[in-house]
């Protein structure tokens, strides 16, 4: 049996708000330690039947890539959902929060530069 193995590093700063995140993956074809400003994990607790999430950031990460990374998360959620069930609705939907969302940030975009 094969096994697959994803390491996260994460340094912590004195007040415990992480300084560096760092992953590696044996199936990563880039191989080595990589550099991340953020990731976002969920495990499907099956007793329970609830999610476990960890979410973590860097402090140097800016508020413009975190919502660039909730965007595409999100929509890397509606990829997921669509090979795993085939349910066109649901993906469909996401999509459209994602355009939306996609719209909302260039809108405030738009108005930063205005201001400025």
């Amino acid at each position: 049996m094969r096994k697959s193995e994803i390491k996260l590093s994460i340094n912590l700063d004195t007040q415990n708000v992480p300084s560096e995140i760092q992953w590696e993956a044996t199936d990563n074809p880039q191989g080595g330690v990589q550099k991340t400003k953020a990731f976002a994990l969920a495990i499907w607790e099956e007793e329970t039947g609830s999610v476990l999430k960890i979410d973590l950031w860097d402090r140097n990460m800016m508020v413009g890539e975190m919502k660039a990374f909730m965007i595409q998360t999100i929509g890397g959620i509606g990829d997921t959902l669509m090979n795993a069930t085939g349910d066109k609705v649901m993906k469909e939907a996401i999509d459209t929060l994602c355009a939306k969302l996609s719209q909302h940030v260039i809108a405030e975009e738009e108005a930063a530069r205005a201001k400025q």
